[in-house]
């Protein structure tokens, strides 16, 4: 019989003293179908910087200390998304050890 939802866990909610590997192993363990890992607010904070950023051009402070957290946040989101690449290919190899 096929469930009717999925239940995730949110990463944060796990002691961060944990491997992803462990992690995912207990989430799995718990009855959870998923983990649910941060990345869209990394995206909406660019989108924001972005719009703050059109409405400040005349204030050159302002638009360079913009840019910088912006930057940051790029990086940050590149990270995340190369986790994220990580912990999806992990999670088939704990599933496919079944």
């Amino acid at each position: 019989m096929s469930k009717a939802y999925e239940l995730g866990l949110y990463e944060k909610a796990m002691p961060g003293t944990l491997t992803w590997k462990e992690r995912l192993e207990a989430a799995k363990a718990a009855g959870y179908d998923y983990v649910e890992i941060s990345i869209d607010a990394t995206e909406e904070k660019i989108a924001r910087l972005n719009e703050e950023m059109s409405q400040t051009a005349d204030d050159y402070v302002r638009l360079q200390e913009l840019s910088q957290e912006q930057e940051k946040l790029e990086t940050d989101l590149e990270q995340k998304m190369d986790r994220w690449v990580y912990l999806n290919d992990l999670a088939e190899q704990i599933e496919n050890q079944k």
